[in-house]
């Protein structure tokens, strides 16, 4: 798939970005509290969350990025 390379299309493509990261960086968040919440555990899963949904972000802007690089 061959993807033009315009202006506009990057601005698309850091928007998908940010928006992806966000997404998942409050879906462990919000995961991980309900979890400390039911468990009482402090702040331990929304802290595991947290990184999980960072992983998550970066594995995302890899598969949105990779099209656009080639």
């Amino acid at each position: 798939m061959s993807l033009d390379k315009t202006p506009l299309k990057a601005i698309v493509l850091v928007t998908s970005i940010g928006i992806q990261f966000a997404a998942a960086i409050v879906i462990g968040v919000l995961i991980g509290s309900y979890l400390d919440g039911r468990f009482g555990t402090g702040q331990l899963f929304m802290v595991m969350g947290v990184f999980l949904g960072l992983a998550a972000g970066l594995l995302g802007a890899a598969k949105l990025i990779k099209p656009f690089l080639e």
